[in-house]
């Protein structure tokens, strides 16, 4: 019997990176079909550590299910005081495109930004990642 069509089109893994950290590897597409399978992977792993990573580096497709996901893990993740850290990679423009239209990427704590992160006139980094000072927002 072949796999479930969503385990073909969404790979997890789940790491500890020690000092409290847990790193939830993603790959594939988040979308309608696979939506489910990443939530109920976040929902298990918010939580377990301090520190929760969404390694999205290798995710070649978010859609809107997939973003509204990343919205409800972080109510979620800040109701159980869960540090929640999304990781787009640097270069993965299927990633932060939609954090950026969907302005995401200001309410979210982003790692590694794909360009320098902007300065306020204090010299301090700006809210978000884009070129836009966004003020943060919960969601």
């Amino acid at each position: 019997m072949s796999a479930p069509r969503d385990s073909r089109l969404l790979g997890l893994s789940t790491a500890d990176r020690g000092s409290g950290v847990t790193v939830l590897r993603v790959s594939g597409e988040i979308d309608t079909a696979t939506v489910g399978r990443f939530a109920d992977a976040v929902r298990a792993s918010v939580g377990g550590a301090p520190t929760l990573v969404l390694d999205l580096s290798a995710v070649g497709y978010l859609g809107s299910r997939g973003l509204h996901c990343l919205a409800a893990a972080h109510r979620c993740a800040t109701d159980l005081g869960t540090r929640l850290v999304v990781e787009p990679g640097r270069a993965n423009r299927a990633v932060w495109r939609p954090l950026e239209v969907s302005g995401l990427d200001a309410v979210l704590e982003v790692g590694h930004a794909p360009y320098p992160a902007p300065r306020d006139g204090d010299g301090r980094p700006a809210v978000g990642n884009g070129s836009r000072r966004v003020p943060r927002t919960t969601v």
